[in-house]
């Protein structure tokens, strides 16, 4: 109970109480009653016949009636006094108390009005936080229907023997789409690479496949990005090295004559690269107190089951190469952090790239993050083998 309303309580018990005033008026009515009837005896004593003569003025009954009614007549006025009074404080009373009542009514009102308040901002609060994260996903399983989508479009065309039976068969060109399609992909890159590791042998890894992903992306007979100008380069520099071969001769001995290699698939991994990335951004920004964390991660798995192995090869050598260092930086770890190429493995890699060894120093001081209440997290499925 508030000061307040402790003071209020002691002002209506007091007002309730007698008090003083009430009191006295009514012991001075009392013993004017009781007076009145010892009047007529007082004030007709011999002593006092001297000078007051009552018994020459009426009768007997007219002497006592005479002595007794103006005392008992002020009694009743006290008295009349005395309940004015009484009903000025009975006002008084419950006056009060519709004040007490009001306030707390008041009081209950505002407490019910917080508790509604806070419980509104709490149903407000869970409500805006299940449209944001509605929001959320409705985006992000839009973007990962585009992804979907873009996969299957890829297509890329190559020549096949076809055999009808044991006497007959055909040359024909088919068309090989979607995943499928990233098998044949990763193969001609590491064709690319083991010309670039040939031409180039005092190079390290590092060179031989920024050398081939070039080829590899902007394709053998393109100029673009200045592709041309930069064969003319590298003959020239194999040139003061002394290196009969060229770098061209090497890429074409790779690959069988009259095929459909070494076109270029800048057209395509650009535009599936830049929105994988995005989709991946976009779950990796997200405020944690929306998105935790280990939802981010659950959200990467359901991307990355959409890659297969060769896809995230791919992608391991895109960042490796250069072209997409994005991936995995000082500011984006999207690689380590959220495990995007998770599903990689030895075998599935050229000789010269072992995942672990290239992410060597992060695995050694756990230089990522991990989810909570998972005592191992690897970057890499295969170490679960391990």
């Amino acid at each position: 109970m508030t000061e307040e309303n402790i003071n209020q309580e002691t002002q209506i018990e007091e007002t309730k109480n007698w008090d003083g005033i009430t009191i006295l008026l009514l012991v001075l009515s009392g013993l004017l009653l009781v007076f009145s009837f010892f009047a007529p005896y007082l004030f007709t004593r011999p002593s006092l016949n001297d000078d007051f003569d009552f018994t020459d003025k009426g009768t007997i009954g007219d002497a006592i009636g005479g002595l007794m009614n103006p005392f008992i007549a002020l009694v009743g006025v006290l008295l009349t006094f005395l309940a004015f009074y009484m009903q000025i404080k009975a006002n008084k009373i419950q006056r009060e108390l519709f004040y007490k009542g009001l306030q707390e009514n008041k009081r209950q009102f505002d407490q019910e009005l917080n508790a509604n308040r806070e419980q509104l901002n709490d149903q407000l609060a869970i409500q805006t936080h299940q449209f944001k994260k509605s929001e959320f996903e409705s985006q992000f399983y839009e973007m990962l229907k585009l992804h979907k989508e873009n996969v299957n479009e890829v297509s890329i065309s190559r020549k096949v023997k076809l055999k009808y039976d044991s006497r007959n068969s055909e040359l024909k060109y088919v068309d090989i789409k979607g995943r499928k399609a990233f098998e044949e992909i990763l193969v001609e890159l590491e064709k690319c690479y083991d010309a670039a590791k040939k031409t180039f042998n005092s190079r390290d890894k590092n060179y031989w496949l920024e050398r081939a992903y070039k080829v590899f992306f902007f394709g053998i007979n393109s100029n673009e990005n200045g592709i041309k100008r930069y064969y003319f380069r590298v003959e020239n520099e194999l040139k003061n090295l002394g290196v009969d071969s060229t770098f061209y001769d090497n890429i074409k001995s790779e690959f069988p004559a009259g095929n459909e290699y070494l076109s270029g698939y800048a057209t395509l991994l650009a535009h599936l690269y830049r929105h994988l990335f995005q989709i991946v951004k976009f779950i990796s920004v997200q405020d944690e107190n929306l998105i935790t964390y280990e939802e981010k991660r659950k959200y990467i798995r359901i991307l990355r089951a959409q890659l297969s192995n060769p896809e995230q090869a791919l992608l391991f050598y895109n960042w490796k190469s250069g072209f997409g260092s994005q991936w995995e930086n000082d500011s984006n770890k999207f690689f380590t952090d959220y495990r995007m190429i998770h599903n990689i493995y030895d075998s599935l890699m050229l000789d010269d790239f072992n995942p672990e060894i290239e992410f060597e120093s992060q695995i050694r001081q756990k230089l990522y993050r991990k989810e909570k209440g998972r005592n191992w997290d690897p970057l890499f499925e295969f170490e679960d083998w391990k």
